[in-house]
């Protein structure tokens, strides 16, 4: 099929920052396929949610996507997913969409890693962030819990060694100049992981 000669398709990416993000976790999970602006429909199934959760949550479940989705290449099943937070995450409409977001991942059984991120961070910062992150929620995991909270054991370790190899050499993940916006050289002020292991606009991202 031919397509229309007005262009109004977009990059997939909504802003600097987050195809540096990308560029980075890529970097760091290179044994692992990182997808961003994952709909939460592509992560958890739709029959399972509708049980499970509350009718206003499964309504924004229906709508929302999430930053970055970290897939296993073997079984392609979702192993955790990462938020980057803006400074527009402070807003309490966002805030309760934030909320529900966390109890979809509670409920779905996937980890979501959420990022509070400032100019362009590098991907030692986020290493780093992410290593401590993870560790937080193997922690916080019952023993008993933690092979269906991370899938299984061989999956934690794959991202435990990924995280724990050598420092790479920094590079630079450049965007073209007129395809986003931002810029200057900062690092991530938190991070924090939200799913606990006991278990908007259309397409909203927040």
């Amino acid at each position: 099929m031919r397509a229309n000669t007005e262009i109004i398709s977009k990059p997939i990416f909504n802003s600097g920052g987050e195809y540096t993000v990308y560029a980075h976790l890529v970097q760091i999970f290179p044994n692992h396929l990182v997808f961003p602006n994952m709909a939460l429909q592509a992560i958890f199934q739709y029959s399972r949610m509708k049980e499970l959760i509350s009718r206003a949550d499964f309504q924004y479940y229906l709508m929302a996507m999430v930053d970055f989705c970290i897939t296993s290449t073997v079984n392609y099943i979702p192993i955790m997913a990462v938020e980057v937070d803006s400074h527009y995450h402070e807003e309490p409409e966002q805030k309760e969409r934030d909320k529900k977001k966390d109890r979809i991942f509670q409920t779905g059984g996937v980890p979501l890693l959420r990022i509070r991120a400032h100019g362009q961070p590098t991907e030692a910062s986020l290493r780093n962030q992410l290593s401590r992150a993870i560790e937080v929620l193997i922690t916080d995991t019952p023993q008993d819990d933690r092979s269906n909270f991370f899938n299984n054991a061989a999956t934690i370790k794959a991202l435990a060694a990924e995280l724990n190899r050598a420092p790479v050499e920094e590079h630079d993940p450049s965007v073209p100049a007129d395809s986003f916006s931002g810029n200057g050289q900062s690092s991530f002020e938190s991070i924090s992981p939200v799913s606990a292991p006991e278990n908007g606009d259309v397409q909203h991202k927040g």
